[in-house]
């Protein structure tokens, strides 16, 4: 049993959600339909509807490709190591939080570009999210800790 000085590493794979992607493609038809349904002029709804599907569409492309990756987290450090096909990146200032059932891991990457990732439940199975959720616990306690310091 670990005690409460020592650091918990937490290794989870990263891939993209097939429910995240379903529902974004939902949201594409939904926003066709309410625009359909308007009271907009014929050329208004057209325009808005080509935009609506571009960027839905772009959006959609975007999530699809990303490649997956594994991401290695220490909860005594708020650095966060990120693997994917593209090479080795690091994030500084780390948090994670959960809604729900979604985790989410926030951080700066080296060139200063708030970066975000977030778990469905689709990818991620129950003992990575318990893992998970221990090193962001730990995480909070060591942040509650550190402004309790005098200092």
């Amino acid at each position: 049993m670990t005690s409460l000085n020592e650091s918990l590493s937490c290794r989870i794979d990263w891939r993209r959600s097939r429910l995240f992607c379903a529902g974004l493609s939902l949201m594409i038809a939904l926003a066709l339909v309410s625009i359909w349904l308007s009271a907009l002029p014929a050329w208004l709804m057209y325009l808005t509807a080509l935009m609506s599907i571009a960027h839905g569409l772009f959006v959609l492309r975007r999530e699809w490709q990303r490649p997956d990756g594994t991401v290695l987290i220490r909860s005594d450090d708020d650095v966060a190591l990120l693997n994917f096909g593209a090479g080795a990146e690091s994030w500084h200032g780390v948090t994670i939080r959960f809604r729900g059932p979604v985790g989410s891991l926030t951080g700066c990457d080296g060139n200063g570009r708030h970066r975000h990732l977030r778990w469905w439940p689709d990818t991620l199975p129950a003992a990575s999210r318990r893992n998970l959720r221990l090193v962001a616990d730990r995480q909070a306690q060591a942040s509650l800790r550190a402004a309790a310091l005098p200092g």
